[in-house]
């Protein structure tokens, strides 16, 4: 039952990383693509399916009337999703918005990691490479030392502690 799975294992698997050795990458994919049309015309022409009747006859047009229903398909989609109001719109806006912040936040980190490196190529241009790092160090710790600063801790609201009652009435 397994014999032709175990045989395309063997043979798009390993025969391939054979051939690709020896031959190259070109060689291993143009084999692989072959023993994938070979399944295909096996396929296509040794397994007869037992329910075709084999009196009905070919049909004129089959690729147009395929052609015209895709394309009036295609239509009806666009009528019933775009020109049915605003909510398919602002559907489409809100799915698209996680892509375009997630876009702004790696165009603006290059703008600051691109600024960051410019300043301090020239700084170690001028001064050395151990000026940069002591003053890399140096802002760090700046910015840590502001920060228990950067909130006024007297004006905020009081937080009262959150106290829960028991579910189950004790006797």
């Amino acid at each position: 039952m397994f014999a032709g799975q175990y045989l395309g294992i063997a043979l798009g698997g390993g025969g391939a990383m054979f051939v690709n050795g020896r031959f190259g990458f070109e060689a291993a994919l143009a084999g692989v693509a072959a023993l994938l049309l070979l399944s295909l015309l096996f396929v296509v022409v040794f397994v007869r399916d037992p329910q075709a009747d084999a009196t009905l006859q070919r049909q004129a047009g089959v690729l147009g009337r395929l052609y015209h229903s895709m394309v009036s398909f295609v239509r009806e989609v666009y009528a019933s999703f775009w020109q049915s109001g605003s909510g398919p719109k602002i559907g489409v806006a809100f799915a698209l918005l996680p892509i375009v912040a997630h876009g702004l936040f790696f165009g603006m980190a290059n703008i600051a990691i691109s600024t960051g490196n410019y300043w301090q190529g020239l700084v170690a241009e001028s001064m050395g490479y151990s000026v940069v790092l002591y003053l890399d160090a140096l802002f760090a710790v700046l910015v840590i030392l502001v920060i228990p600063f950067l909130r006024d801790r007297e004006d905020a609201p009081a937080m009262e502690p959150v106290t829960a009652e028991p579910l189950l009435a004790s006797e």
